[in-house]
């Protein structure tokens, strides 16, 4: 899988400079999970400093979204119903496996590390809020190498402790993966 992963940012950097662009990568911000009952109860007024959780959003552009049936989020929806008109957007993150269960938070706060999972969603859209674009793609299938990074992330590093293995360092890892060492803007 991580040859796959290599052969793909090889050929993307090795394209010609006139290379399409396949996807767009946004870093996205949202409130913790647990929380959003607090963030969607007080509005605006939710402090935007207590949104925590990074993640990487991807939108495949709709020159390949007609063949992209290996990278969907989920089987069921795979090559089928998208039409070449639209994008497809998915969210990758990485979070605890209880990440609502105190003893996770417990474990988390005082310095130790608890069992992380990598996660991917289906978009209806990229998100209005708390979404920076990061650059373009010149990767052949943008959500498939995403999805391989995600299988290979959680096999390679699935232990999460804050600041040093979290949320924040998988999106960090996953954008450089998306835009090359030099990503384009």
């Amino acid at each position: 899988m991580l040859a796959a992963l290599q052969q793909q940012r090889q050929y993307a950097q090795q394209g010609t400079p006139q290379q399409q662009a396949t996807g767009r990568v946004y870093l996205a911000t949202c409130p913790l999970v647990g929380w959003e009952p607090f963030a969607d109860a007080l509005g605006e007024r939710f402090p935007s400093a207590l949104h925590l959780h990074h993640f990487v959003v991807v939108e495949q552009l709709p020159l390949l979204s007609d063949i992209s049936s290996s990278s969907s989020c989920h089987s069921s929806t795979a090559g089928g119903s998208s039409s070449a008109a639209s994008s497809l957007v998915s969210a990758y993150d990485f979070l605890p496996w209880d990440p609502t269960s105190p003893l996770t938070a417990a474990t988390l706060l005082s310095g130790g590390a608890v069992p992380g999972t990598t996660r991917c969603r289906e978009l209806r859209g990229v998100p209005r809020q708390r979404c920076q674009a990061r650059g373009l793609t010149q990767l052949p299938d943008p959500l498939a190498a995403a999805a391989a990074f995600q299988q290979q992330y959680e096999a390679r590093y699935g232990r999460l402790q804050l600041l040093r293995n979290d949320c924040t360092h998988h999106s960090q890892r996953l954008i450089a993966l998306l835009l090359g060492s030099g990503g384009s803007s």
